[in-house]
């Protein structure tokens, strides 16, 4: 396991652990997986992201295990984030889900499809953040539905469909 190994999330079908590395301070940080098998205790982690286009975290599994949202910080201290999503494969091209000015974070696959995911951001200097709806399968930010707005919200959005 590499050093630094963080915010893990469970693939659906139990078989997988997707997480993040952080490297370099906030210059760097890469997603990998990992069998979850106890029968595989050895086994090695796998690198998805190089972790050199910015800060990869906040890992998600979609709920058909095909594809993880994450999101992606740039600049000093992070003050951008973005929500990607990409296939669950070692060298998959992410695709980019939001670009508004920000800071979008802790992304989440709506339960049981893979068409809407839910994250939270500070937009335009906002000091708290809110809850945000999007859709998991273009770039779509302009339509990307606010739900909340209560000041003092520090909130991470999980669906489940359990």
């Amino acid at each position: 396991m590499p050093d630094g190994a963080t915010d893990p999330s469970w693939s659906p079908t139990d078989d997988r652990i997707a997480f993040f590395v952080g490297a370099n301070g906030v210059d760097g940080g890469a997603l990998f997986t990992i069998d979850a098998n106890p029968a595989n205790a050895g086994a090695k982690p796998v690198q998805l992201t190089a972790g050199t286009e910015g800060f990869d975290a906040d890992p998600c599994w979609s709920p058909d295990g095909k594809k993880i949202a994450f999101r992606r910080g740039f600049g000093p201290d992070l003050a951008e984030m973005d929500i990607f999503v990409m296939d669950a494969t070692p060298g998959a091209t992410p695709l980019q889900l939001t670009e508004a000015k920000g800071r979008d974070q802790d992304p989440t696959f709506a339960a049981g499809d893979t068409k809407r995911i839910a994250f939270t951001s500070q937009r335009d200097g906002a000091t708290n953040r809110e809850i945000y709806v999007t859709n998991a399968n273009i770039l779509d930010d302009a339509h990307a539905q606010k739900l909340t707005e209560f000041p003092g919200l520090d909130a991470t959005p999980r669906w489940t469909s359990g």
